[in-house]
């Protein structure tokens, strides 16, 4: 079976665990942010990017920082 069938199954079982989440704590939305560039100390070059593992479970990308999810 291809990952792609699976997706939507996960994304649903993310939401499903999402909302009971949000029910508990009592809140309405949650945001999950990529991740930013780190600059080098006294440099315009960055390190490479590493996606937040929180984001990278709901989406798979994984090479876009400043990205939100909500």
């Amino acid at each position: 079976m291809k990952l792609e069938n699976h997706y939507p199954k996960h994304v649903e079982e993310k939401n499903s665990r999402a909302k009971e989440i949000l029910k508990r704590l009592d809140l309405e939305t949650m945001v999950i942010h990529s991740g930013k560039l780190k600059y080098m100390f006294q440099d315009d070059m960055t390190y490479p990017f590493k996606c937040n593992p929180m984001f990278k479970t709901w989406l798979p990308l994984i090479e876009n920082p400043n990205c939100l999810l909500i």
